[in-house]
């Protein structure tokens, strides 16, 4: 019981630890190495907020219709039975899953690319089939001959879906829009009429004693009321022109905390980015390590640029009753780089 348990773990485990990337017919400067890592922490005894996580994939992340989805399941199908001659009447069909992401799945690096500090989050899910009971397989993987496989013996179809952020928007705010627009109309041509700290010559005292800038021009008809009440540290531009016909009304007061709010700016954000898909598939089983309680693997990949190999280890850690995710994942393109391959920056 014991036993059945703890591959049933493992196999949870293993599902979050396949490789990302690879590429095919490429001379030796074009070698590629991507690195990926997962190192969340969580309480297993609380269920993920995205729930049912196999549709979560599928649907949300991948946005896979029904249709679609059983699709899928059949191409999985087909790679399995091909590869290792997989007889679904005495092993389990393939099921769908998807990774926690509260394992904090991320690519920390991909050769030629940007990758921020934090890495791209990396949603990783697909079918699986988990081998209950010691089998032996045939297929391109088996031969004819055929080799034995132990209980527990894990195969998976699926792709990672990398999140690709945009670097030059992700981090502007509102408020950092709003104090850009302040600088921006507190910069704007010295010709401004309606700054906030424009103002009228103090010496205005009535109407026959107006004076402003040397090059306003006084209407033949413009009055001006004695009693009129202009703050004195209102300023009126040099180019301002007062229209021969404005009167300015005995009652009118101009406050002098009245200030004009400049109009926010608008910034449009850039193109969201389309997420990296990397297909990957068992390239043989992953058989848990029943001791240590972890497992390595290794998987063929397809991802944009070609095809390649991915290899690491999951050794998942137990802190303070805790899951503590560990998983080391390199990948390279193409899968085995020739000797003293030159390996971009």
């Amino acid at each position: 019981m014991m036993r059945k348990t703890l591959v049933a773990s493992l196999v949870l485990v293993a599902i979050a630890v396949l490789g990302v990337g690879a590429v095919t017919a490429v001379e030796e400067d074009d070698f590629k190495v991507v690195v990926a890592m997962a190192t969340g922490q969580y309480d297993p005894s609380v269920p993920p907020e995205e729930g049912d996580l196999a549709m979560w994939f599928h649907k949300d992340i991948m946005g896979r219709t029904d249709e679609e989805i059983n699709t899928t399941r059949d191409e999985a199908t087909a790679y399995f039975e091909e590869t290792f001659g997989m007889n679904f009447t005495t092993v389990p069909e393939p099921v769908a899953f998807g990774v926690d992401p509260r394992n904090e799945y991320r690519v920390y690096y991909i050769t030629g690319m940007d990758v921020p500090m934090e890495g791209w989050v990396l949603r990783d899910g697909g079918f699986m089939v988990t081998i209950e009971n010691e089998t032996t397989l045939y297929g391109t993987w088996g031969g004819e001959e055929g080799k034995v496989v132990p209980a527990g013996a894990l195969f998976v179809y699926g792709d990672y879906n990398i999140n690709v952020t945009n670097e030059t928007m992700e981090n502007v705010t509102d408020e950092t829009l709003m104090n850009y627009s302040g600088v921006f109309m507190a910069q704007m041509d010295e010709n401004m009429t309606n700054g906030e700290n424009a103002t009228v010559d103090e010496n205005i005292t009535d109407g026959e004693n107006v004076t402003g800038d040397e090059n306003m021009t006084d209407g033949e008809n413009v009055t001006v009321d004695e009693n009129v009440t202009v703050d004195e540290n209102i300023t009126v531009d040099e180019n301002v022109t007062v229209d021969e016909n404005v009167t300015v009304d005995e009652n009118v007061t101009v406050d002098e905390n009245v200030t004009i709010e400049p109009e926010p700016i608008v910034i449009e954000p850039e193109p969201a980015v389309e997420p990296i898909i990397i297909h990957y598939q068992s390239a043989e089983p992953i058989i848990p390590d029943m001791v240590n309680e972890g497992l390595a693997f290794r998987c063929i990949t397809i991802a944009p640029w070609g095809e390649g190999i991915a290899q690491g280890i999951s050794y998942p850690q137990t802190v303070d009753n805790m899951t503590q995710a560990n998983i080391r994942n390199i990948q390279t393109y193409p899968a085995y780089a020739p000797a003293g391959a030159d390996v971009q920056s």
